[in-house]
């Protein structure tokens, strides 16, 4: 997911060392030209189980995502928080 003026860029990492679980969402910003190292958004997103498919509501400042319950029998959940600042366009910080 990138924000409508290009500069924010919301993704998942896989088992990346500084994740939480399975699929962590990260943000990155462009800074002078390019991207910046990606941010891990933290334990208000990201959990032990695998969370992914960001999507953010950019205006409203919130971001949808669906996190996996890490048991085949059960059915992910989507959840809706507010977007981290780290992950706001630089316009709306």
């Amino acid at each position: 997911e990138i924000s409508p003026d290009g500069q924010t860029l919301l993704f998942v990492g896989l088992r990346r060392p500084d994740g939480y679980g399975l699929g962590d969402i990260y943000a990155s910003q462009v800074r002078d030209g390019r991207f910046t190292p990606a941010i891990n958004l933290g334990p208000c997103v990201n959990s032990a189980k695998d969370d992914f498919h960001p999507s953010a509501q950019w205006q409203e400042g919130l971001l949808v995502f669906e996190r996996n319950p890490g048991d085949a029998a059960l059915k992910g959940d989507f959840l809706v928080v507010p977007l981290p600042a780290l992950a706001l366009p630089a316009a709306a910080r």
